[in-house]
């Protein structure tokens, strides 16, 4: 910001060498009251955001739908815009919706919207994979975790967990899904590489469902298909039911 501020400085009628603390000092101060550039910035995209979000017209709309679309590819369950740029940052491309979070974060303001962009837990006891991987993982390790899940559709135990709620599919283990999901992912092709790391978090989400299984549905996101014959009734992922 400093070759913005010699000549605003100069146009206020200031010399170069003025002390920031008196550019940006309230006038009552005696001082400049020039806003930081940074908050300039953040100002003019909050009012954007906010002007299109309450009015929902289609640049809010559009606005909207890119809340939903980072949120699943960060894969949390509390809203992302409200939670630290810095902890979840390198989970998602940068973009204009990110660019904002990061000055949100930065100045601790918070989203509430009457329209929610979160998706809910399927099952009693369920957890979102990514809080599971995000508190067990580094950083560098959540990134190439994450690329598994986007790649393979998965949002929440219950999209790993079999139907008694117990047992991580074997499918899953081999980055394999064969259910359907019924939101629209990100395009994310199955990482060739990290097979390991994603094995070490399936152990860990067993983990979680051996200490509490998943118990009745409470919404579902999934599509099921099943095979039938006279003895038993068999879904894709050879459950016995």
């Amino acid at each position: 910001m400093k070759p913005l501020y010699t000549p605003l400085t100069h146009a206020y009628g200031f010399p170069k060498t003025t002390a920031r603390t008196i550019i940006h000092a309230p006038i009552q101060y005696a001082g400049i009251a020039l806003h930081h550039i940074y908050d300039l910035q953040g100002h003019e995209k909050l009012k954007f955001f906010l002007l299109h979000i309450r009015r929902f017209d289609y640049t809010g709309k559009l606005m909207f739908m890119c809340l939903q679309w980072i949120q699943l590819w960060i894969g949390i369950e509390l809203p992302f815009i409200n939670q630290s740029y810095d902890e979840y940052n390198h989970l998602v491309p940068s973009g204009w919706i990110t660019n904002l979070w990061e000055y949100m974060s930065s100045r601790q303001i918070l989203l509430d919207t009457t329209k929610q962009y979160t998706q809910p837990l399927q099952r009693t006891n369920d957890v979102f994979l990514m809080d599971i991987i995000n508190s067990h993982f580094t950083p560098q390790q959540a990134t190439k975790l994450n690329r598994i899940r986007l790649s393979l559709k998965l949002l929440t135990l219950s999209d790993v967990a079999d139907i008694r709620g117990k047992v991580v599919l074997q499918n899953i283990k081999n980055h394999h899904n064969n259910r359907l999901s019924t939101l629209t992912w990100p395009m994310q092709p199955l990482p060739k590489k990290n097979r390991r790391l994603w094995t070490e978090a399936c152990v860990i989400f067993q983990r979680y469902l051996s200490r509490s299984p998943l118990g009745s549905w409470t919404h579902i996101q999934q599509k099921w298909t099943w095979k039938t014959n006279v003895d038993h009734t068999i879904n894709n992922n050879n459950a016995l039911i």
